[in-house]
């Protein structure tokens, strides 16, 4: 699993120059018994996703009221998030956000909400720290 191969990226420069302006980048691997290859990270993706992530917590936590009519597309949005498994830049925001969006739940009219959205939540939470090989990263789970 995993075997990088030819048809992955190989371009020439002027297509990786059109690319790299339209957020990807490009990093060359060697792979035993396959050799050298180009891959392409369209990078702007990634930060797009840091930043709904940081911006939905934000929203959650400074407008709760006017938040929630929301909040079940933002949990459904941002749990598969947590375990994002290529790049820890989008699951700390999203492990982050979570709490936002439990206060904002807490805050609606059903007392009990805040704890459901935190108990639907934790199986995401569960599959990330056995994910996660980054002791800096766990820490903020």
């Amino acid at each position: 699993a995993g075997v990088i191969t030819d048809d992955i990226v190989k371009r020439d420069s002027q297509l990786q120059e059109d690319d790299q302006k339209n957020g990807y980048e490009y990093f060359e691997v060697s792979v035993r018994g396959v050799g050298t290859s180009v891959l392409a990270i369209n990078t702007s993706k990634v930060e797009d996703m840091f930043n709904a992530c940081l911006r939905l917590g934000e929203y959650a936590r400074g407008s709760p009221k006017s938040f929630n009519p929301y909040l079940q597309e933002t949990v459904k949005m941002i749990c598969p998030l947590i375990e994002f498994k290529h790049s820890p830049r989008v699951r700390i925001p999203a492990y982050q956000s979570v709490s936002s969006l439990v206060y904002c739940a807490a805050t609606s009219n059903h007392p009990s909400a805040g704890n459901a959205l935190l108990v639907a939540t934790l199986p995401f939470f569960n599959r990330a720290a056995e994910l996660e090989e980054e002791a800096d990263y766990l820490s903020v789970l």
